[in-house]
C-alpha cells in the first residue's frame, strides 16, 4: 500500500469496524443468569421482568452502508432476542445518530 492509495487501509478497517459493531450490539442484549434450572420468571418478555419492547436503530441514508447494516441487526434482534422487536430509522448518519441517542430518540445507533 502506498501513501497515495488508501484502499489497503479501507480493506483492513472494514472488518474491524464490523467486528466492533457486532460486539457493541452483543453488549446490548440481555444475558441469561443461573444454571438453567431456575423456574421461568413471571410475566412475559425478556429476562429481568422488563417485558421486552421495541428497539429503534438509527442508521444512515438508504443508499449508504449503515442502513442495510442496521436492517441486518434489526433482523437478528427480531429473530433471536425474545420479547424484543427492532426497527430501522433512516437518518443523516453518525452525527444525527449520536444526537438521537443523546435525546432518547433511538436505542441503538451506527456511528463512526
Amino acid at each position: 500500500m502506498s501513501a497515495l492509495d488508501p484502499t489497503g487501509l479501507r480493506r483492513r478497517a472494514g472488518p474491524a469496524i464490523l467486528f466492533a459493531l457486532v460486539l457493541g450490539l452483543g453488549a446490548c442484549t440481555p444475558l441469561g443468569q443461573g444454571d438453567g434450572d431456575d423456574p421461568p420468571a413471571s410475566g412475559s418478555g425478556a429476562p429481568g421482568g422488563n417485558g421486552g419492547g421495541q428497539l429503534s436503530i438509527a442508521t444512515g441514508g438508504t443508499g449508504g452502508v449503515y442502513y442495510p447494516l442496521g436492517g441486518g441487526f434489526a433482523t437478528v434482534i427480531r429473530e433471536n432476542v425474545e420479547g424484543y422487536d427492532a426497527t430501522v430509522s433512516e437518518t443523516n448518519a453518525s452525527v444525527d445518530n449520536m444526537l438521537l441517542i443523546g435525546d432518547g430518540g433511538a436505542d441503538l445507533a451506527l456511528v463512526l
